[in-house]
């Protein structure tokens, strides 16, 4: 299939890998901006510590009022995908895990896998999924490695390597590692994102690296176990209705990510939910606010939104949804 930047001015839709994935809704929702980790690209606000974690029965009665809309109204699996700052660090994130699993719900954690292990080994018996990821600013290797061990025969595990331009052959080196001494996880190696908005200046060289890198520690793969993803590779669908399936990270580095006039299915296959407590369709933040887990009425959308901006600036969890373009 042909890959090149030329084919976009020929693509129609970003479509998810399967109809089941595109009927869930992943609720991306930051608990609180305390870290353990001052990553150089991400914005200051999401590890200052100054939004403590939000209460426990605060978080719980807000997700009854998701899964009476999106599940009870509409049809629509649910996966909560908890981030921080460093969501782990929350110190009721396990009863929160356990209630939400009791609840029915599907459980996912964005984690920078720097608790001990004997942590883990506790929190594996509430998620379904848990996306961990490398940088090179601060990870311990080792001790990342052994945390992937640790939950990977329990839990659909992701490794995300954050390639840093200044530490670019350590990244690299590090997927390597990763590949070699784990197995049942799925490795994507990625370009960062400065502020969560615009990639570092890298080089072309760097660019097709990257991607190069990645194809080749997916071809090798070492897969045993049926996956039930709620979310996976993108499927580019093209005016002469070929498509072709790739990461969303490599939308990125292709430069396909303009859908300016696009219709887009953020607020029904991504809800945002950031450490105010504010509701969001998106991580853009473009096409409006919903309101907050706090209001006593919500308007919950039904339909996508048209996208406003020359270029997605809402990172990848913005690129991971349905894309059509109007014609």
């Amino acid at each position: 299939m042909e890959c090149s930047m030329a084919r976009s001015d020929k693509l129609v839709g970003i479509e998810q890998q399967t109809s089941e994935i595109s009927n869930i809704l992943v609720v991306d929702w930051s608990l609180g901006n305390t870290c353990n980790y001052t990553c150089s690209y991400c914005p200051a606000e999401t590890h200052s510590g100054s939004h403590p974690f939000m209460e426990m029965q605060q978080v719980l009665a807000f997700s009854k009022r998701i899964n009476q809309h999106y599940k009870e109204g509409m049809g629509r699996e649910i996966c909560f995908l908890y981030t921080g700052g460093e969501v782990t660090l929350f110190k009721d994130f396990i009863p929160l895990i356990k209630a939400q699993r009791e609840a029915g719900n599907r459980i996912g954690i964005s984690t920078n896998g720097s608790r001990p292990v004997r942590y883990w080994e506790q929190a594996r018996k509430y998620l379904d999924y848990v996306s961990i990821s490398y940088h090179s600013d601060h990870t311990r290797l080792k001790h990342f490695i052994r945390v992937i061990n640790a939950i990977k025969d329990h839990v659909q595990t992701h490794v995300n390597i954050m390639v840093k331009p200044e530490y670019f052959d350590k990244c690299i080196d590090a997927a390597y590692r990763v590949h070699e001494e784990t197995s049942e996880v799925t490795i994507d190696v990625q370009i960062v994102l400065e502020n969560f908005q615009r990639p570092f200046s890298y080089t072309d060289e760097q660019r097709q690296r990257i991607m190069s890198v990645s194809q080749e520690i997916n071809a090798k793969l070492k897969l045993t176990r049926e996956r039930k993803p709620f979310r996976g590779l993108m499927k580019l669908r093209y005016e002469d209705d070929t498509h072709e399936l790739v990461k969303a990270g490599d939308i990125i580095i292709r430069k396909l990510n303009s859908w300016k006039g696009w219709k887009c299915n953020v607020g029904i296959e991504e809800l945002v939910v950031n450490m105010h407590g504010d509701i969001f369709p998106s991580w853009c933040g473009k096409v409006g606010k919903i309101g907050n887990i706090r209001d006593a009425q919500l308007e919950f959308p039904s339909s996508g939104y048209v996208c406003p901006q020359d270029w997605c600036p809402g990172g990848i969890s913005d690129i991971m949804v349905t894309k059509r373009k109007i014609i």
